[in-house]
């Protein structure tokens, strides 16, 4: 976006940075938060071998100085304006960091890579693990405890030394502060956050034979987020000043969620995702915590707040559309090809799309479905095959939103405010499309 005039340099500003899986994005802002300017920068993942989803944590970094000197060149702004840097970020994904060598170890291990079936099956299995009534959560192949359990068994050597584990965002705050640590947002999306104490489950480490040394330590996201210092040489580098203040925000959603602001159990909006992959998020009350989805349908996570919230996923949603995009119309843009769905009617004249393409989590727990077009003739355009996508992507999501819906009984039988949801929230790439969000409240019955 351009510029805004050079007279907003004499104000202060903060900077935010988004870490996403395709891309980096950064903000700045005025102090009354108006957006001066933003920027983006492309990020590249490596698939070495199928069901395998990596990236390098260096490129992440690149990304961000790029970001920010891009921000500061654009604008005009003095650095000396920026009194603060916060970032949000991609969950679940597993980081090595060896403390005393300061560098990361091998490729991080991505919230969409899927190649800890196996260790899935042994967490939810046992029935001694108890993980979902200890972590409110089933263990799945995004999640970050099945991802360690599938190292410790064939990259050990990955854990040797002083050896921290972190997640994606935190990677970032530790190359601005040095300092290795999480906080309970993002903490709560590993499979290894206690739902009910917000700590670290030691325990359920020694069970399995993992060194809770691994575990970084957790400082509060809420009501008073615990802010750093960013090192010396990295302000130099990145010529910003030395009274920066670096705050480690929170999970990508959650802090959407934050900003969307929805933050309370009987707010009548849930928050969608139409991103690389797709969200329904709800704030829960936190008496409902302990009878929340029993069988672990839904994601039981904590908001920046502190509070508790329910959250569906399907792997691919915008994902999708980018997918049929480059095989099918790589010369059409994203909103040329939502134009042309819209000449096909409401049902694509019968093809039907499974958005199954990465996998499935919600409800459809299962990294080895596969998506499909179905009813296809010969009288079928491309508008209905792209129309077909738009719908499947929303079909899935309606099926989340229901879901989350149906959830909202406490234990006296009451009907929670889940039931009652009447609006939702959209962000994410998807979101510039009006013709998708018509299709979308249209099928969920919602504005």
């Amino acid at each position: 976006m351009p510029p805004a005039p050079s007279s907003a340099t004499s104000t202060s500003h903060v900077l935010g940075i988004d870490l996403g899986t395709t891309s980096l994005k950064a903000i700045l802002l005025t102090q009354d938060l108006q957006v001066v300017s933003t920027a983006q920068e492309p990020l590249a993942s490596s698939h070495p071998k199928p069901g395998h989803s990596e990236q390098d944590p260096e490129s992440w970094w690149k990304a961000l100085c790029r970001a920010v000197h891009s921000l500061l060149h654009q604008t005009g702004v003095d650095p000396k304006s920026i009194k603060g840097l916060g970032i949000s970020g991609q969950m679940h994904g597993l980081v090595l960091v060896d403390e005393d060598k300061k560098t990361h170890v091998g490729p991080v291990i991505l919230w969409n890579d899927t190649r800890s079936t196996t260790q899935c099956e042994r967490l939810n299995g046992d029935a001694n693990l108890g993980i979902i009534h200890r972590t409110g959560n089933k263990a799945l192949e995004g999640f970050t405890l099945p991802k360690l359990l599938w190292v410790q068994e064939h990259r050990r050597d990955w854990l040797e030394g002083n050896c921290r584990m972190l997640l994606p965002k935190d990677y970032l705050v530790y190359r601005l502060t040095g300092i290795l640590a999480s906080e309970p947002s993002d903490a709560s999306g590993t499979a290894i956050l206690d739902v009910q104490t917000g700590k670290w489950d030691e325990d359920l480490c020694i069970q399995l034979d993992l060194s809770p040394a691994l575990l970084p330590p957790l400082q509060p996201t809420s009501h008073h987020p615990v802010s750093h210092k960013i090192l010396y040489e990295v302000a130099e580098a990145l010529d910003l000043p030395q009274e920066v203040i670096i705050v480690s925000g929170g999970a990508d959603n959650a802090c959407s969620a934050l900003a969307a602001g929805i933050l309370d159990s009987e707010d009548p909006r849930a928050l969608v995702s139409l991103g690389t992959s797709g969200v329904v998020l709800r704030p829960v009350h936190p008496s409902s915590v302990a009878v929340t989805h029993p069988t672990g349908d839904l994601h039981l996570f904590r908001h920046v707040t502190g509070e508790p919230y329910v959250m569906g996923v399907m792997l691919a949603a915008a994902d999708a559309l980018s997918w049929f995009r480059s095989i099918v119309a790589p010369e059409s843009s994203f909103t040329q090809l939502c134009q042309e769905a819209e000449l096909s009617p409401p049902g694509a004249k019968g093809v039907l799309f499974a958005p199954w393409i990465c996998g499935e989590r919600t409800p459809y727990a299962d990294a080895q479905v596969r998506g499909s077009f179905l009813g296809l003739d010969i009288t079928h355009t491309r508008a209905d095959l792209a129309r077909a996508v738009l719908e499947g992507v929303a079909f899935s999501l309606t099926t989340i939103l229901d879901t989350v819906r149906t959830m909202g009984r406490v234990q006296d039988g009451s009907t929670g405010s889940a039931e009652k949801i009447k609006q939702l929230v959209v962000t994410g790439g998807g979101a510039k499309s009006k013709f998708w969000l018509q299709i979308i409240a249209s099928m969920t019955q919602t504005s």
